[in-house]
């Protein structure tokens, strides 16, 4: 029996099919010049590109939401300017284009294996796909190998977005991989299109064998080489009961959440673009708990401007209605720098510059923001949250901008909003110990508990050694949220939380014992969540 990271929920049996190395390339024949390997480069850019659009487009008719940025954003890896003028730079010097792609491309990986954050390494995985890619279509092998007409479990050492793409529940029916995490995106991926997925399971691909009979449990994070028979049907027995449970959560899409004795809690949707709006509109949520913005300015030279962003909210407003579509301003540091954000400012995974803290030292970009969220304000029922709150003073800083900027936009005669719903995100000990003070300045609070675990454990959550103490679960932690929702309620002010415990079913009653009865979670786990609240 094998232990990884439990990454997409599910259980399935099959057969393993076992993927190493890169592709195979073709040698090129005849004389290597820089100007023929330079328009073959061309080329296979062009073809890149197309090919990645129509996998983004095959993702957004089978799941309707936002991974689609996940394969494009390949685009964007293949056109950075490091990349792009790293690999001319080794075809000007006698290199084929292919030694250029590989070799860039590993230069580039490494670059980010070294990143003390996890995520940043995870996504070496989407460096290894465009090459792979490139390859793939510079030896005209564009069209990988057809898999089998059985349903097998595909197990690489790391799985790329394109692979999990490319698994049709019809041929793949379970993923496991040596590498990866939670939020690496092929994790996301096997979630969006509800794939069994194990991860982090070291020495995978030299245990097992292509052609091996295999169990996935994607719930627990467990995997079983050749089982016995009563193993087997053990697991197809979960897999099916799995399988009927899923179907019967659609009956609660209409449903209101409420506890068992009939009170009402409040579900939320979180999401990072506008067209989410209306998967939350679909499962029935109070509104938007959660607009995660900084995904606005990932994967650009420059930051999104002004009008842009008020098309963005303003459409995310009317789709969500009367009810409330809370909006959280830019949230970068740690492990999110776009790099458009790069010489704006000190930002580095190292820096406590982040979250609010970033975007009062930077404030020409913050009133970009703002202005467009103040305008948007005008057509929907929007809420601005403020993230990494520590001190009253800085919600009172941003209160003064905004009015300021209305009194810019009333002066050019432009629609806007007053008096917007100003909340803050409390995620540090500070904002824990300060609450009372800081409910006083918002209107409403909201409790990460990601960052929240991580500061009062002082556990970094990427780090595998200190993982079991940055569970919500721990004692410290819930005395922490119990402390804030206590005087955050008792100040008369909203409180919820839209970290990801809030969608741990496991987690819920304790959270409701404590008094939460709001909640910010994924459109996808809202079903699941309002079942659960509902036998609480």
């Amino acid at each position: 029996m094998l232990y990884g990271l439990a990454c997409s929920n599910g259980y399935a049996v099959g057969k393993a099919e076992v993927i190493r190395g890169i592709p195979d390339i073709s040698p090129q024949t005849g004389k290597v010049t820089p100007e023929k390997e330079l328009s073959r480069y061309i080329a296979a850019v062009k073809l890149f590109e197309e090919r990645a659009n129509q996998v983004a487009e095959q993702v957004t008719q089978t799941d309707g939401g936002d991974e689609k940025n996940i394969i494009t954003w390949h685009i964007f890896i293949l056109k950075d300017p490091y990349m792009d003028s790293e690999i001319k730079r080794l075809i000007a010097s006698g290199f084929s284009l292919e030694k250029a792609v590989i070799s860039a491309c590993e230069t580039y990986s490494k670059v980010l294996l070294m990143s003390p954050s996890e995520i940043i390494r995870q996504r070496a995985a989407d460096i290894i796909d465009v090459r792979n890619t490139m390859l793939e279509i510079i030896s005209s092998s564009s069209n990988p190998a057809p898999l089998p007409d059985e349903s097998v479990i595909l197990i690489a050492d790391t799985l790329t977005p394109s692979m999990t793409v490319g698994a049709d529940k019809r041929h793949v029916c379970a993923l496991a991989a040596a590498n990866g995490g939670m939020t690496s995106h092929a994790a996301i991926l096997a979630r969006a299109m509800d794939i069994p997925a194990v991860l982090s399971v070291e020495g995978i691909t030299d245990i097992i064998s292509s052609g091996d009979t295999v169990i996935i449990d994607g719930t627990n994070g467990i995997i079983i080489p050749n089982p016995d028979e009563d193993t087997i049907k053990e697991y197809r027995e979960k897999a099916e009961e799995y399988r009927r449970r899923q179907l019967a959560l659609a009956e609660y899409a209409d449903k209101p959440t409420v506890l068992k004795s009939g009170e009402r809690v409040v579900l939320y949707g979180n999401i990072v673009d506008p067209e989410e709006a209306n998967e939350v509109k679909a499962v029935g949520c109070d509104g938007v708990g959660l607009f995660r913005t900084e995904f606005l300015y990932m994967d650009r030279a420059f930051p999104p401007g002004e009008n842009e962003q008020l098309a963005i909210y303003k459409k995310a407003a009317i789709i969500t209605g009367d009810k409330p579509m809370t909006v959280r301003t830019l949230d970068v540091g740690a492990d999110k720098i776009p790099a458009c954000l790069e010489t704006r400012g000190r930002l580095d995974p190292h820096s406590d510059v982040r979250g609010i803290r970033y975007s009062l030292k930077n404030i020409e970009l913050f009133k970009v923001q703002l202005r467009a969220l103040m305008r948007a304000a005008a057509y929907g029922n929007v809420r601005i949250l403020l993230p990494m709150i520590d001190t009253p003073d800085e919600i009172r800083q941003v209160r003064a901008l905004m009015k300021e900027i209305g009194r810019e936009l009333k002066g050019r005669r432009i629609k806007y909003k007053e008096n917007i719903p100003l909340g803050a995100m409390a995620e540090t000990p500070a904002a824990c110990i300060t609450a009372d003070l800081i409910a006083k300045e918002a209107d409403f609070v909201s409790i990460g508990t990601n960052d929240l675990t991580h500061f009062i454990m002082a556990a970094n959550r990427e780090e595998k050694e200190v993982r079991h103490l940055c569970a919500t679960s721990q004692i410290a932690v819930l005395r922490a949220i119990k402390h804030i929702s206590d005087t955050v309620s008792a100040a008369g002010k909203p409180v919820g939380i839209c970290g990801e415990s809030a969608a741990d079913l496991k987690l819920l009653p304790k959270l409701i014992e404590l008094g939460v009865r709001t909640f910010s979670i994924s459109p996808a786990s809202v079903l699941d969540v309002r079942r659960a609240l509902s036998e609480i």
